[in-house]
């Protein structure tokens, strides 16, 4: 698992994230969907690309495929997806059914009580079914967060926030 701070690309993106937010706010919509699956997840979703800019979509991909180069030798990068977690949004801990090899994960937090992502570092011991050591999560603005794709995870949010205050994050995977 790593976690390194890249801090200088919270501010084009959360702007951009606000600013789709609450135009279509007044308009009466919402460009996020309702993701589910029952007593495993739920969360606020979309492609980044409807709330990112291109050009600053394009800089983060590249700022990211770089740092995965570089440490965890990952040569491709998807194109993330934007999640927001609020009031009553969580992820029970499950893996992600992917063929990438490692999973991303960049706060655009604001404030990083309002949850966190917890990560199983191994596997479970089967004659016990018990966690042999977790990661924890918090998602500070600018965290990048990456963990081995077939490591189970979860995500858990405090409060009755609405999408503005709540976790989101820019989530996919490196290969």
């Amino acid at each position: 698992m790593h976690v390194s701070s890249i801090p200088d690309l919270v501010a084009p993106m959360r702007g951009a994230f606000e600013r789709t937010l609450l135009a279509a706010a007044r308009e009466g919509a919402t460009p996020l969907s309702y993701a589910f699956w029952p007593a495993q997840y739920r969360f606020l979703t979309a492609g980044a690309a409807k709330f990112i800019d291109p050009g600053d979509l394009t800089s983060f991909m590249t700022r990211i495929g770089g740092w995965a180069r570089q440490h965890v030798g990952a040569a491709s990068i998807s194109t993330p997806q934007l999640r927001v977690y609020t009031g009553g949004c969580r992820r029970s801990l499950a893996r992600d059914e992917t063929a990438g090899e490692w999973r991303y994960c960049y706060s655009l937090t604001l404030r990083p009580r309002t949850g966190r992502m917890d990560v199983l570092d191994g596997l479970t011991d089967s004659r016990r079914s018990r966690v042999i050591r977790t990661a924890r999560f918090n998602f500070e603005p600018g965290a990048l967060f990456v963990h081995n794709a077939r490591c189970s995870y979860r995500v858990q949010v405090r409060g009755d926030a609405e999408p503005l205050d709540g976790l989101v994050f820019l989530d996919g995977y490196l290969w």
